[in-house]
């Protein structure tokens, strides 16, 4: 069955480079399924957005207008938020005799508390969720532990809500298995620069120090915009900044990453080293857990001893690390694989369609 499915990414998304890059992202389905996808947006969230803005600043008043959806086709059979940020009562009032998917990323409690400091009241978090959500067909969520947080709140939306995978479009596994007898690369990465990881990175590269790196073979490289000590080790190299294919090509060559952000927004870095092969380190939250299960090793960065412990290990005993990176890729392949996971969002989309009809 083909599909076709509006994407909505609103002006604000369109100029926010990481929800652009979001729903960029979920439109490359197409690659991989029967799915053909379009952004899609409202005169409302565009101009009229804009224009509301200068009429404000300049009489106190805000002038309502009607949202209106704006593509080349209008006949789509689904409309997708990545986010349930972009749903107003406006736009759903438009696509009221469309079905609509919203994916929902209900936190962990350990998260909320790093964020605020302290525990917040989750039951109101999911109530006024439940309340902005009502109207949207088809809830997703990227795990099932995620799902559960929520329904452990709100249970009425057990019928509608659904779990499908981080969709990761690009893929480039390595073919050879890693050699037993040496440690190529090491690649570190904090796509969002977490100053925990590097501090901890920093930390472990001078307590194994210059020699211990020599006599086992390695070179550290390190993307992160926070730049290391390179004083502890001459084996180790440093970008600022790499873009998704540069960060793929480094991965080609690691035996071990340590991914060392704590924003959930780059598991799809996390997808793709366990795709790749690469033996994992990261920190040890529950949403790495969900995608990595035990196929890797998981550390608090706040302890930089762990990260000692975990990257001696996986130097001096290329079998465990050898398992770890073939489980890994196993895990990737069966559940986050791109054909995979695009052909469970096609059936999810069709079996709505059909239901909604």
């Amino acid at each position: 069955m083909n599909i076709q499915i509006g994407v909505y990414c609103p002006f604000r998304s369109l100029i926010n480079p990481h929800q652009y890059g979001i729903a960029r992202t979920f439109s490359m389905l197409r690659k991989y399924t029967q799915v053909k996808t379009q952004l899609i947006t409202s005169v409302k969230s565009n101009l009229s957005s804009r224009i509301n803005s200068l009429i404000l600043n300049a009489t106190g008043q805000m002038e309502d207008q009607e949202a209106e959806i704006c593509c080349d086709d209008q006949n789509n059979d689904v409309i997708y938020f990545n986010n349930p940020d972009l749903i107003d009562s406006q736009v759903l009032k438009v696509v009221a005799n469309t079905p609509t998917v919203v994916t929902v990323n209900f936190k962990p409690d350990s998260y909320i508390r790093d964020i605020f400091g302290k525990e917040c009241n989750r039951q109101k978090e999911a109530d006024a969720l439940a309340s902005k959500l009502d109207k949207v067909s088809l809830l997703h969520f990227y795990s099932q532990n995620t799902r559960e947080r929520f329904l452990n709140y709100r249970g009425d939306f057990e019928d509608k809500s659904i779990v499908i995978p981080y969709f990761v479009p690009v893929v480039s596994p390595i073919g050879n298995p890693i050699a037993d007898n040496t440690v190529r690369h090491i690649l570190y990465i904090d796509g969002r620069g977490s100053h925990y990881g590097i501090t901890a990175l920093k930390k472990a590269l001078k307590y194994l120090g210059s020699d211990y790196l020599k006599l086992n073979n390695i070179h550290i490289t390190v993307v992160s915009k926070y730049k290391p000590d390179s004083s502890s080790t001459e084996q180790l190299t440093w970008f600022a900044y790499g873009n998704n294919n540069q960060v793929l090509s480094l991965m080609q060559k690691a035996s071990i990453v340590v991914l060392g952000t704590d924003d959930s927004a780059d598991s799809s870095l996390l997808i793709q080293a366990m795709i790749n092969k690469c033996a994992i380190i990261v920190d040890n939250n529950e949403i790495r857990t969900d995608i990595l299960g035990n196929c890797g090793i998981q550390i608090p960065f706040s302890a930089s001893y762990k990260l000692v412990e975990a990257l001696s290990n996986l130097i001096e005993n290329p079998a465990y690390r050898n398992q770890l990176a073939q489980s890994a890729q196993q895990r990737a392949n069966a559940f986050y694989h791109p054909l995979v996971v695009a052909q469970q969002y096609h059936n999810s989309f069709e079996k709505l369609i059909n239901a909604w009809q």
